[in-house]
């Protein structure tokens, strides 16, 4: 797991280099289900996701070699130069089709808006790819018993979804809580 973690730090650096296209290809492999999944939450229509993820992908090549770490995370970073993207797409579009709306049906051109947006779908990128973690070192009844927490079911009715005690979900779910939020740091520290 560690190694994973340095290898993903040196990985920024070694993405820098222009010219080392397979440090290029695993950053994109790395970052690629976010800006997806940012995308998509933006509302960006399917027939144009394709395309802004280049343009995204093509800025972040450009801009990455300037990245000041000093200046802020990279994920912050990451967020502007994807959310400027976005605004300069639906600004050069002008059509009413593209306009970038959350779930709810809100407008969200406004910068603030974006910005929250992004931050809340870190956070469910970051649990994601932690559970994703999870899923090599706990079996697949702890994981299952945390997932049904999180969706906000009480011990009781995990005890009967899944036929195990209430005391083993109890157990079962702080194990897998308390090492999620070890793997959650670990992610957000990198």
């Amino acid at each position: 797991m560690n190694k994973d973690y340095l290898t993903r730090k040196s990985l920024l650096l070694r993405a820098c280099d222009k010219h080392n296209y397979r440090a290029w290809e695993d950053f994109i492999e790395v970052y690629k289900n976010f800006i997806y999944f940012l995308l998509r939450k933006m509302s960006i229509g399917e027939n144009d996701i394709d395309d802004l993820f280049q343009k995204i992908s093509l800025r972040l090549w450009k801009a990455l070699p300037k990245y000041d770490r000093s200046k802020g995370k990279f994920r912050n970073w990451l967020s502007k130069v994807a959310r400027n993207e976005v605004l300069n797409y639906l600004r050069s579009t002008k059509s009413d089709k593209h306009t970038l709306t959350s779930e709810d049906g809100k407008v969200l051109i406004d910068e603030p808006a974006i910005d929250q947006l992004i931050e809340d779908e870190w956070e469910k990128y970051v649990l994601k790819m932690a559970l994703k973690n999870l899923e090599k070192i706990f079996s697949g009844q702890a994981i299952e018993v945390f997932r049904l927490s999180l969706s906000g079911l009480g011990n009781q009715q995990i005890s009967e979804q899944t036929a195990i005690k209430v005391d083993s979900v109890k157990v079962l779910k702080s194990r897998v809580k308390s090492r999620c939020v070890e793997e959650i740091k670990k992610i957000i520290d990198e």
